[in-house]
């Protein structure tokens, strides 16, 4: 894409919450991705910046259908007045999953503990989460939305704000890149 991430990070504040469209018609005359449009994602990909940054990594259906209704039954029985212990003990296997491929694809993130995860499961269909400001939509799962769906689901997300490094004296280790060299 021909947008350069770390330019548009200093452009949007923390007050670009939410969705308005307004808003996002502005950043994308600012800030263009590149293209005309907006643009369905439906196979694994990478999603790079004009320099060469990782901006995401599509992974879809990397949680298998058995890892999913196994912590969607834990997780359905957790919600009924369990605790939140069995909630967290539901989705270990998930996030074990997903910070193994945080650990391959960004081992500096990974060390740094600075997570910017997104995990999506349950059992619906049709679901896609939008990227407005990248014009991109990715099939079932920056900022992001997701259209309403019928079904069950579970999202997490998991991800650390500067003012958390800062606070917890853990140093920001930029964007993840394609000539990445451990």
């Amino acid at each position: 894409m021909q947008i350069d991430v770390a330019r548009y990070s200093k452009v949007i504040s923390l007050k670009d919450t939410g969705h308005n469209e307004e808003r996002e018609e502005k950043l994308l005359e600012r800030c263009p991705p590149g293209h005309e449009g907006t643009k369905l994602v439906e196979i694994p990909a990478t999603i790079l910046d004009a320099s060469g940054a990782i901006i995401a990594w599509y992974i879809p259906d990397a949680l298998t259908d058995a890892t999913q209704n196994q912590s969607d039954l834990e997780v359905s029985a957790s919600l009924k007045g369990e605790s939140s212990e069995k909630i967290l003990k539901a989705i270990v296997r998930p996030a074990a999953i997903a910070t193994v491929a945080l650990r391959v694809m960004h081992p500096e993130q990974y060390w740094a503990e600075c997570f910017n995860i997104l995990t999506t499961m349950g059992n619906y269909s049709n679901a896609r989460m939008s990227m407005a400001s990248l014009q991109l939509e990715f099939r079932r799962i920056m900022r992001h939305g997701v259209h309403a769906v019928e079904g069950d689901q579970i999202a997490w997300a998991w991800y650390m704000r500067d003012s958390v490094h800062v606070y917890a004296g853990v140093p920001s280790c930029g964007w993840a890149r394609v000539d990445y060299k451990q």
